[in-house]
C-alpha cells in the first residue's frame, strides 16, 4: 500500500497502519496471557472439567461410532492455534494429534497443563486433541482447539482419516508424549 494516497499524507497513512498492526499484536498477546492464566486456573482447580449441564439424573452418552466414510473429497479443515496463542501460528508448523490416553480428572488436567504450557511458551505444532470421553471436550473447545471425540477407537487406526481431514503428521500420547503413529505416506 506504500505510495497510495488516501485522503491525506501517504507517510501518515503508512504510520497509522503500522501503529494499528502493533496495537493488534499487543492486544493479541494480552488476550493470550489472560486466556492462559484462566486455563491454568481451571486445570489446577479441584474439579478441572466440571460441567453440570446435564444434571444429576443424566446418563452418560454411549460409545461414539465413527462412520466408515471416505472423506477424501471433503476439504481439509483448518487447525486453530487456540486462544492461548500469542502470535499467529505459522502454517509451516506440523499438525499433531494428541490422544488423551483414556485419562480423566486430575491426571488429564496435569497432562494438558504440561503440554499447553509448552505450547504457550514456544509453539511447536498446531494441535488436534483426540478425546476418548466427553469430559475435556467443552474445556478444549472453550479455548479454541480442534477436538475429535474418538471413543475407544485405537488412535493409530485414525491416522489416515486425520491426515485427510487436518493434515496430521503424527499422533502422540498426552501423558507421556510417546509417539503412537507417524504418517509414512506421500
Amino acid at each position: 500500500m506504500t505510495g497510495v494516497k488516501v485522503g491525506g499524507n501517504t507517510r501518515d497513512y503508512d504510520e497509522t497502519l503500522r501503529r494499528l498492526e502493533q496495537d493488534n499484536d499487543d492486544l493479541r498477546g494480552k488476550l493470550a496471557r489472560h486466556e492462559f492464566r484462566q486455563m491454568q486456573q481451571e486445570l489446577t482447580s479441584e474439579d478441572p472439567f466440571r460441567l453440570d449441564v446435564l444434571g444429576p439424573q443424566a446418563t452418560a452418552p454411549g460409545d461414539v461410532m465413527l462412520p466408515d466414510v471416505d472423506d477424501v473429497l471433503l476439504p481439509r479443515l483448518p487447525v486453530p492455534a487456540g486462544t492461548i496463542a500469542r502470535d499467529l501460528l505459522s502454517p509451516d508448523l506440523p499438525v499433531i494429534a494428541v490422544h488423551d490416553d483414556g485419562l480423566s480428572g486430575r491426571p488429564l488436567a496435569a497432562a494438558l497443563m504440561g503440554l499447553l504450557k509448552t505450547q504457550y511458551d514456544k509453539p511447536f505444532a498446531r494441535l488436534v486433541f483426540l478425546c476418548s470421553g466427553f469430559e475435556a471436550v467443552p474445556f478444549l473447545g472453550r479455548y479454541g482447539f480442534a477436538v475429535e471425540q474418538v471413543g475407544r477407537a485405537d488412535p493409530a487406526t485414525l491416522l489416515p482419516r486425520l491426515r485427510r481431514r487436518y493434515g496430521v503428521v503424527q499422533i502422540r500420547s498426552v501423558g507421556s508424549g510417546d509417539l503412537i503413529a507417524r504418517w509414512q505416506g506421500g
